[in-house]
């Protein structure tokens, strides 16, 4: 079996220094002879998507402890383009990924640790923090922080001048609108005789026009799974905003149930989900 990197800051005489380092952190003999795991986060009161992962990094410790191992926790920054965009701060964002990645590949390096745990919770940090994954090349396991709806709405849901949640769901209803109107006029306006006769949709008959029925097969088959997939992500975003809003007492409170078995708020999705269904139908018997 191969030899544990971490032995080399544990064993030997001219170690003796290391070991004492390492009893102050409050590591016994026995854990001396254990795997040395890092569990590195970007955790965090800077930004809501890191705020927890410092709580999930001390749950990933005991579990370290609890499988024979022993952890050694740090923390590295972040940077978020939600606070960050439309000022000089902007010149920042890109480059926290390399400081995430320089940070914890100079601790897992510098300390000879044996594997790995990390967490992160935005569009920096994540891949900040694989960067070192794949730097370091040790065991290890990534975790994403998730998203906390009372963190991430907080205040704003409560403000009403400026409040994102309620935006969000107007300007949702805004561009169904005009999607809407946008497909009825693309009826009026590309042969509305052909479209009739071959009850199409606007861009597949465009397509058979161009390049036949292949052509015509290709783009049917683009367009459901685009509108299967935006329609997935569209419910999921919309349905944890609602949850939040309803956390806040801004929406009824039966919007803010979770389902205990897939960790959803399971009523406000159902809700945004027969919202989509009845427009698609709207939709369907508009363009007939």
């Amino acid at each position: 079996m191969k030899k544990l990197a971490s032995r080399i800051t544990v064993e030997g005489l001219d170690r003796a220094p290391h070991r004492a380092f390492l009893r102050a952190l409050g590591v016994s003999d026995d854990d001396l002879a254990k795997p040395f795991v890092g569990v590195a986060s970007t955790d965090g009161r800077v930004t809501p998507c890191n705020a927890l992962l410092g709580e999930f990094a001390r749950e990933a410790c005991a579990g370290v402890r609890a499988a024979g191992g022993v952890a050694f926790d740090f923390a590295s920054i972040s940077v978020a383009d939600s606070i960050s965009m439309n000022h000089g701060g902007m010149r920042y964002s890109l480059v926290s990924r390399e400081l995430i990645a320089d940070g914890v590949e100079a601790v897992a390096r510098g300390h000879a640790y044996d594997a790995l745990v990390t967490f992160a919770g935005c569009d920096k940090t994540l891949p900040g923090m694989m960067m070192a994954m794949v730097r370091l090349n040790l065991p290890a396991v990534f975790v994403y922080g998730g998203w906390d709806g009372t963190l991430y709405v907080n205040e704003e849901v409560k403000h009403r001048r400026h409040n994102p949640g309620r935006a969000a769901v107007i300007a949702v209803a805004l561009l169904i609108v005009i999607y809407t109107f946008c497909q009825v006029g693309l009826q009026g306006v590309v042969s509305p005789a052909k479209l009739q006769a071959n009850s199409s949709s606007v861009l597949v008959y465009i397509a058979q026009s161009l390049g036949g029925g292949t052509s015509a097969k290709v783009m049917a088959l683009a367009l459901a799974l685009s509108v299967i997939a935006s329609t997935g992500v569209s419910i999921v975003i919309i349905a944890r905003m609602l949850y939040g809003m309803a956390g806040h007492r801004v929406l009824p409170p039966v919007l803010g149930i979770v389902s205990p078995r897939y960790a959803t708020p399971a009523v406000a999705s159902v809700v945004v989900g027969v919202v989509f269904i009845a427009n698609t139908v709207l939709l369907f018997h508009l363009l007939k």
